[in-house]
């Protein structure tokens, strides 16, 4: 069994930099994610939708280039690839969680990769390995929320703000639900694109 003097359950954005400074504090520390780290904002926020933001940006730029005096720009042949989009997206994001992960590394911070749960207050079971640690700290973040009024049965037209940041075509029309921070930016990529 691995013991820490310290296990940070999450590797979002409060949860990797936690852990990082207890490990420059000198305490021999763990970091336990089951999916990537970076969290939400990395892989399925903040990140991704800023990086398709930019180019929507661009593009509507270069659409609107004639009411800026700039000529030769022919609008109507302008258009998004939305495969190459996807593509710069990834990357942007891959780079970063490599980033981080360099960062946990390079500050001796131990990742164990899988799913925590309590066995007690000090050990954690982590797809069937056991940790433990004298202090632990929970930082795993959020989650999609689905209202329970929208049925989610049968042939809909739904998607969550993780399966729209991987749209490969842009919706003729689109609603989106919530004036949060993540709705807000949808709604305004969305109709730069041409929604």
């Amino acid at each position: 069994m691995q013991k820490f003097d310290a296990i940070v359950v999450g590797g979002g954005p409060g949860g990797y930099e936690c852990a990082i400074r207890l490990s420059q504090n000198g305490l021999n520390t763990a970091l336990v994610e089951e999916a990537e780290l970076g969290g939400t904002c990395l892989n399925v926020g903040c990140i991704p939708t800023k990086a398709l933001i930019q180019t929507a940006d661009v593009y509507h730029k270069v659409k609107d280039a004639a009411r800026f005096a700039v000529t030769g720009v022919e609008a109507d042949k302008i258009a998004v690839d939305m495969a190459a989009l996807q593509a710069r997206k990834k990357a942007v994001v891959k780079t970063l969680v490599n980033g981080v992960k360099g960062l946990l590394r390079g500050n001796k911070v131990t990742v164990v990769e899988g799913m925590a749960s309590f066995a007690d207050a000090h050990t954690l079971s982590v797809d069937g390995r056991s940790i433990t640690g004298a202090n632990i700290i929970i930082a795993t973040g959020s989650s999609v929320f689905m209202p329970p009024f929208i049925a989610l049965e049968g042939e809909n037209h739904l998607l969550t703000s993780t399966e729209a940041l991987d749209l490969d075509q842009v919706p003729a029309s689109v609603t989106v639900i919530g004036g949060g921070v993540i709705g807000v930016e949808f709604a305004y990529l969305l109709n730069r694109l041409g929604s």
